[in-house]
C-alpha cells in the first residue's frame, strides 16, 4: 500500500493522506545536539504509529518535505528499518507544485 504522508502537520498546506508528526513544531530542546536521541526516539514513534496503526499495510510512502532536515534523515531512517520505500517530494515556488526529488 502506497500513502502519501506530509512530514509535520500544519507547516504547509500538502496533497497528503495524514502527517509522520501530528503537531505543528518540534519541541526546541529537541533540536539541539546533546539532545539528539530524543528527537529520534520522537520519531521513531511517530513512524511507528504510522506505521502499525494509521496505515498497517503501507509499503511506499511519498513523503512530502517541510524543513528540519534532521527530522527528515530520522524519519527516512526510520521507515528504512521497517523496510518502507520512501520518495521525498518537495516544493518548487516558481510553479507552486511539488516535485519528486529521491527516492529511498
Amino acid at each position: 500500500m502506497k500513502v502519501k504522508l506530509g512530514l509535520i502537520k500544519g507547516r504547509h498546506k500538502m496533497p497528503v493522506d495524514g502527517y509522520v508528526i501530528l503537531q505543528d513544531s518540534i519541541p526546541d530542546s529537541m533540536l539541539s545536539k546533546e539532545d539528539f536521541y530524543l528527537l529520534e526516539s520522537f520519531v521513531e514513534g511517530a513512524v511507528y504509529r504510522v506505521v502499525l496503526d494509521d496505515y498497517p499495510n503501507i509499503t511506499e510512502i511519498d513523503l512530502y518535505l517541510t524543513g528540519l532536515s534532521r527530522v527528515q534523515h530520522l524519519v527516512i531512517k526510520a521507515f528504512h528499518k521497517r523496510g518502507v520505500k520512501v520518495n521525498l517530494y518537495d516544493f518548487d515556488k516558481e510553479s507552486g507544485e511539488y516535485f519528486k526529488i529521491l527516492s529511498y
